[in-house]
């Protein structure tokens, strides 16, 4: 149910299901595999906390900090 939320929540962010941009952020963003990708949209985007992440990615604390840690990374 939290990760449908988050999905919708997402779609009412971004307004569409057309993601073709040539804005580097969102290129660098979307080159990011799934996972990192998926946990950065929901802290960094729509404000999740790193508990409710970590609960929908299945993730251990400690794995969550570094999947975000190197999603950023792959974005600067």
């Amino acid at each position: 149910m939290l990760l449908k939320q988050a999905w919708e929540d997402f779609l009412e962010y971004y307004g569409c299901h057309n993601f073709t941009t040539d804005d580097p952020v969102h290129q660098a963003l979307l080159s990011l595999p799934p996972e990192p990708r998926g946990a950065i949209i929901l802290r960094d985007v729509l404000g999740y906390s790193y508990e409710q992440i970590a609960a929908i990615l299945n993730k251990s604390g400690l794995e969550l900090g570094r999947l975000i840690a190197s999603g950023r990374r792959g974005i600067r």
